[in-house]
């Protein structure tokens, strides 16, 4: 392979007289495939690379290319041929480089859309239902926020109404929590184990942390700091007959808000 890729002296005339211009050394005692990683590695880290590590594959392929012809289909060799089979492969690879960056750039303008899409359903406040499907249910919505400082201070608030919108009840309480984020997963926690302890199986959870509701629509992973948290709320809610979660933005949320600022209050 040294002597095909490289070593040859129609491959170093070949590599010296191409876009490339690369110059083969007589002293060439670097393994064939570390000198063709290093060109690799140096050509993909060119901020302008014009097609230069395209060039340097499409002209091992070449070279190869020429070999098999010459040896199997017994054509006689010339510098013509050499020359002209890697114009053709080039082109070609520009061309496939061209519609494979066209596929790419469309696959990835449609999972935006699509991802804008999921997003703008979840901030609709449609519900994303882990239990049930909500039809004909007669679910009662439990409105959760938290507040976060530090550890020590840390706090979750949350009021249940029934589907007519008469209030339940609404409970506040001061926790501790390593980020803002697991406060508002501890409250969704506290939240359902209230519904399940209250034996109300027909719920609907409803938070401004859009994170945690992404969660369970399946469009974002847990943190750290919230996996535990989040399984052992998909762990209970095999316990209810209908229980969905959805957002909704803080200017709606004001009563479980205000429960969790009631509540850090009581701790600052």
């Amino acid at each position: 392979m040294e002597h095909l890729f490289r070593d040859c002296e129609i491959s170093k005339r070949f590599w010296a007289c191409n876009e490339l211009g690369i110059r083969v050394t007589h002293d060439s005692t670097i393994d064939i495939r570390k000198w063709i990683i290093h060109w690799v590695n140096y050509m993909g880290k060119l901020e302008e690379t014009n097609g230069l590590l395209l060039r340097f594959m499409a002209t091992l392929w070449c070279l190869w290319g020429v070999r098999n012809k010459i040896l199997f289909k017994k054509e006689k060799f010339h510098p013509t041929t050499l020359l002209s089979t890697w114009v053709l492969e080039v082109g070609m690879a520009e061309v496939a480089l061209v519609e494979y960056s066209k596929e790419r750039e469309k696959r990835t303008r449609n999972m935006a859309d699509m991802e804008d899409e999921r997003r703008r359903w979840l901030r609709e406040s449609k519900p994303f239902y882990a239990v049930g499907s909500g039809y004909n249910c007669e679910c009662i919505r439990v409105m959760v926020d938290a507040g976060w400082k530090t550890w020590e201070k840390a706090s979750i608030g949350w009021v249940a109404y029934t589907e007519t919108g008469q209030k339940i009840v609404e409970k506040c309480m001061t926790i501790k929590a390593e980020s803002s984020l697991q406060a508002e997963a501890m409250g969704l926690r506290a939240a359902v184990l209230w519904a399940r302890e209250a034996r109300r199986w027909h719920v609907e959870i409803s938070s401004d942390c859009l994170p945690l509701v992404a969660f369970f629509a399946g469009m974002e992973k847990a943190h750290h700091l919230t996996k535990e948290i989040l399984e052992e709320i998909l762990a209970i809610s095999s316990s209810f007959h209908c229980l969905s979660f959805s957002y909704i933005p803080r200017s709606t949320n004001e009563v479980a808000h205000s429960l969790a600022c009631k509540s850090a209050i009581q701790i600052c």
